[in-house]
């Protein structure tokens, strides 16, 4: 039996259960199971034309099933599959919701804006004016809460400069894949422009990251590389390496480093 992790979108057809066991010699098998044990569930991953849909990500123990063999993937006894849901993007402009046609009070009404791809809430942190840890201090000390970016942190900037500027120069092109050493924020920012966009992603990490940031990138779709942490940064070993190699070795892909790439800087200006 394999272990199936099924998002919260899909537990109202589980019974509210996020694990289920399910046997089957492949993917397409063990979905088949599912199917089988809640009725519906099938409808809910598949086109019509039999494919996976494709804002669905599938996951046999950490690797997205598009970067091995699709639903024939093999599926072994005390396999993880997870499936989970994929981030939604667009290219359409910025949109207003109707205004209420409820009477308002004389002032000018206030418009929430809607965002058609999470890209557009990237950047525009609040600054937020500290007093009590900065008391006798003259002027103002204020904080940036780039936390506040959808991926937890300021490297959240750095995702969509890096690859536009890589689309522009031409280094990047239509289905190819980022790859890059990453400890976990910049992989993040780079996850969430490439899911976006459409790109393929491939992250090299020490060993010493934890696994909730490995899970995190996975989830975006990324395969995940691990590396020793106790080896010098030139050792064949060390993740700047794997990475440089994986990026040459792999077709149409694009080498981000972060650590030579002007785009980086440049975003926070």
């Amino acid at each position: 039996m394999a272990t199936v992790y099924i998002p919260a979108p899909l537990r109202r057809l589980t019974g509210g259960q996020g694990k289920v066991a399910a046997a089957g010699a492949n993917v397409r098998d063990v979905l088949s199971a599912l199917e089988r044990q809640f009725p519906g569930i099938k409808a809910e991953l598949y086109e019509t034309s039999g494919e996976v849909r494709s804002f669905i990500n599938i996951f046999v123990n950490g690797t997205e099933i598009r970067q091995l063999q699709g639903l024939e993937t093999r599926v072994k006894d005390a396999d993880e599959v997870s499936i989970i849901p994929a981030m939604a993007g667009g290219a359409r402009k910025t949109r207003t919701p109707p205004r209420s046609k409820r009477r308002r009070a004389p002032h000018a009404p206030v418009q929430e804006q809607i965002a058609d791809s999470i890209l557009e809430t990237i950047g525009n942190t609040p600054l937020v004016r500290l007093h009590r840890v900065t008391r006798g201090v003259r002027g103002d000390v204020l904080a940036k809460l780039e936390f506040l970016n959808p991926g937890g942190s300021v490297k959240d900037r750095i995702g969509p400069r890096m690859i536009r500027s890589a689309e522009q120069a031409r280094r990047l092109r239509p289905g190819g894949t980022i790859v890059e050493a990453t400890s976990g924020n910049t992989g993040v920012g780079l996850a969430i422009t490439a899911a976006v966009f459409g790109y393929k992603t491939v992250f090299v990490m020490p060993d010493k990251m934890s696994d909730e940031k490995i899970r995190l990138l996975r989830a975006f779709g990324a395969r995940v590389v691990i590396t020793p942490t106790a080896v010098a940064p030139g050792d064949p070993r060390s993740y700047y390496s794997v990475s440089r190699r994986i990026a040459e070795d792999t077709p149409n892909s694009f080498y981000a480093n972060q650590y030579a790439n002007p785009a980086n800087p440049d975003a926070h200006y």
